[in-house]
C-alpha cells in the first residue's frame, strides 16, 4: 500500500472510530468499514446500516415474487387469454407428465414415453400449476395499467367519452404518465384486453413501498396479488413491520 493509501485508510479508521463510540454500530457491507469498525471499537456490535438492510430485504422479497409467480400468473387465468395451440400443447403435456408421476415414474421414464427431452420433463415436473408454464401477455407493462378498470368502466359507461377527460380522471388517482401514452393504451384497444399479471419486481416494488405512497390503482392490484398467495401475503406484512423499525429508529 502507498503511503498516501496507507494514509486515507488510516484516516477512514479513525472517522469509523468516532462513529463506533457506543456499543452498536450501523455501517455498509464494504470491509474496510468492518475492520475500522473491529479496530476502532472492538466491544461495539456492528450491524448493516438500514439503507444496505433495505436493499437486502428488497433482493429478498423479489426472490419470493420471482419464485411464487405462478400464484399471480393465475390472477389472468379466465380473463380472455388466448388458448392457442401452444397453451393447449403445454396444458396436455403437463397433465400427462403429472399422470405418469402420479404413478411413480421416474422422470427418464416420463421422457421416454412422452417422447419429450429429460430437461422439459424436469420442468413440468417442478411447476406446481400448469399457469407457471403459460406466459402472459407478451405487451410490456404500462403506467396506465393500474387505470385500466377505471378506463374500461368508464368507456362502458360513456362510449364517447373525450380521452382528455379521461386523463383528468386518472391524474386525480395518481396517474403519473403523459396523455400520448394514454391514446396509445386506449388505441392498441388494451383498456378491453385481459390485464396481463404483474411482473415478480413490479410485485416486491409495491411490497417495498409505504402503502401510503402506493397509488390506490396500485394498491388494488397489490391487493389482487396478495389475496392468490399466502406466503407473499406474509412477507407483506413482515416487510411492514421491519421497514417501520428501521425508519421509525432514531
Amino acid at each position: 500500500m502507498t503511503p498516501a493509501a496507507d494514509a486515507a485508510d488510516q484516516a477512514q479508521r479513525a472517522r469509523v472510530y468516532l462513529v463506533t463510540a457506543s456499543l452498536t454500530t450501523g455501517r455498509d457491507r464494504s470491509t474496510a468499514y468492518a475492520a475500522g469498525a473491529r479496530d476502532g471499537a472492538p466491544q461495539a456490535v456492528q450491524c448493516a446500516d438500514r439503507w444496505h438492510l433495505l436493499k437486502n430485504l428488497s433482493e429478498a422479497v423479489e426472490k419470493l415474487a420471482l419464485a411464487r409467480r405462478g400464484c399471480f400468473r393465475d390472477i389472468a387465468a379466465g380473463q380472455g387469454r388466448d388458448e392457442g395451440p401452444a397453451v393447449r400443447r403445454t396444458r396436455s403435456r403437463y397433465a400427462a407428465v403429472h399422470a405418469l408421476l402420479g404413478q411413480g415414474l421416474a422422470n427418464t421414464e416420463i421422457a421416454r414415453r412422452l417422447n419429450l427431452a429429460l430437461n422439459t420433463v424436469k420442468k413440468y415436473v417442478r411447476a406446481q400449476r400448469v399457469e407457471q408454464l403459460i406466459g402472459g401477455s407478451k405487451r410490456s407493462a404500462t403506467l396506465v395499467d393500474p387505470f385500466r378498470d377505471h378506463l374500461r368502466s368508464r368507456r362502458a359507461a360513456e362510449p364517447g367519452v373525450a380521452v382528455w377527460t379521461l386523463l383528468k380522471e386518472i391524474k386525480s388517482m395518481g396517474y403519473e404518465g403523459g396523455s400520448t401514452l394514454l391514446y396509445r393504451y386506449l388505441g392498441q384497444g388494451r383498456a378491453e384486453d385481459a390485464q396481463p399479471p404483474p411482473s415478480p419486481r413490479r410485485v416486491a416494488t409495491w411490497i417495498m413501498t409505504d402503502p401510503a405512497h402506493l397509488s390506490p390503482g396500485r394498491t388494488a392490484r397489490l391487493q389482487e396479488v396478495l389475496d392468490c398467495c399466502l406466503e407473499l401475503k406474509q412477507a407483506t406484512e413482515y416487510v411492514r413491520t421491519f421497514a417501520a423499525l428501521l425508519t421509525q429508529r432514531q
